[in-house]
């Protein structure tokens, strides 16, 4: 009984972490990432160096879910 109790926790443990990471901690990355990446090519001095924009411009569908 001691193994089952042992097996909950750690799958209750798995899908709170999982949760909190999908939701807090991956968007905050996600949102980190796309700015400094605008700077980055906004202030870049070496002319070759070049980031597409489409790596950090929003898509329209991702616009209508922030808050």
């Amino acid at each position: 009984m001691a193994d089952l109790h042992i097996a909950f926790d750690s799958l209750v443990g798995y899908l709170v972490g999982m949760a909190l990471v999908e939701t807090i901690i991956k968007p905050v990355v996600v949102r980190f990432t796309k700015s400094f990446l605008k700077a980055v090519d906004r202030d870049a001095s070496v002319p070759d160096f070049v980031i597409p924009d489409w790596i950090y411009d929003e898509l329209p569908s991702e616009r209508e879910y922030d808050l």
